[in-house]
């Protein structure tokens, strides 16, 4: 099994004041997306923090739920981790690699989100993937406690929105999970020590 270091591949960790972006729209940046947005309620909101892209599949007739995750950085970048086993995130036990590819969530690994406008003219936070497609996260209207809502929009079809909540979709024969509530655990740094080697 080929060895991956997040520590490396996050560039900066935890604390990405110092990283730098020059493949337009990959990798780390400073200051591209403000951590905190006010809405049109004059709310301020975060979506910064630990999601869910957990999903049930069934192998050999047994239905089985991931324990996959997506961190969106306080600057926009995201960072999409698989499970490679079952169990807690637990050093040695349960351990993660960065999704890429074609795995769940793949396209989106090392993006940035940045502030648009969704098809159906709500506010988001979006990035354009590498397929064409556009990957948003709506913005709540209410407060950061209020399950977020995405949307996949092919570059040619029909937009798919997914509201707040863990479940899997697929466009454009890729796969996306994406669970809707910020989770207070586990935090990057319990994932970055859980990294498979």
């Amino acid at each position: 099994m080929r060895t991956l270091r997040l520590s490396a591949l996050l560039c900066c960790g935890a604390a990405l004041a110092g990283c730098n972006m020059s493949n337009g729209g990959r990798g780390t940046v400073s200051n591209t997306v403000a951590p905190v947005i006010t809405v049109a309620t004059a709310t301020t909101v975060t979506i910064a923090g630990m999601y869910s892209a957990s999903y049930t599949t069934t192998i050999n007739g047994t239905a089985v739920t991931t324990q996959d995750y997506i961190y969106i950085a306080p600057n926009g970048l995201v960072n999409v981790f698989l499970s490679q086993d079952d169990g807690t995130v637990t050093p040695g036990r349960n351990c993660y690699l960065l999704a890429s590819g074609q795995q769940v969530d793949g396209l989106l690994q090392n993006l940035v989100l940045a502030q648009g406008s969704a098809p159906s003219g709500a506010s988001d936070l979006q990035v354009t993937l590498s397929n064409g497609d556009t990957f948003g996260v709506l913005l709540p209207v209410a407060s950061s406690s209020q399950p977020l809502s995405w949307f996949v929009s092919p570059a040619h079809g029909t937009t798919l929105y997914a509201p707040g909540g863990s479940q899997l979709q697929t466009v454009d024969g890729y796969n996306y999970a994406f669970g809707g509530t910020v989770l207070t655990t586990p935090t990057l740094t319990e994932l970055q020590a859980a990294t498979c080697s």
